[in-house]
């Protein structure tokens, strides 16, 4: 997530950084999760699931708010 800032403070007025950024943090929040059943999970991953959720929702929104292009 770090380069992806990084890239992301490059070219502040794309929307790709944005939309990589969303990605990896749902990949991310499905880490925390787990691949199991739902009463598998724990409450700590419950937990980071959503706050991870929410960052990708905030960086995809903002992708929007910029203006998605092309294959974006």
């Amino acid at each position: 997530m770090a380069k992806l800032g990084e890239w992301r403070k490059q070219i502040p007025d794309s929307a790709t950084p944005l939309i990589a950024m969303g990605k990896t943090q749902i990949r991310y929040a499905w880490q925390a999760r787990g691949a199991g059943f739902a009463n598998t999970v724990t409450e700590e991953g419950w937990k980071l699931f959503q706050e991870r959720i929410v960052e990708a929702q905030n960086h995809l929104e903002k992708a929007i708010e910029l203006g998605i292009k092309g294959w974006e």
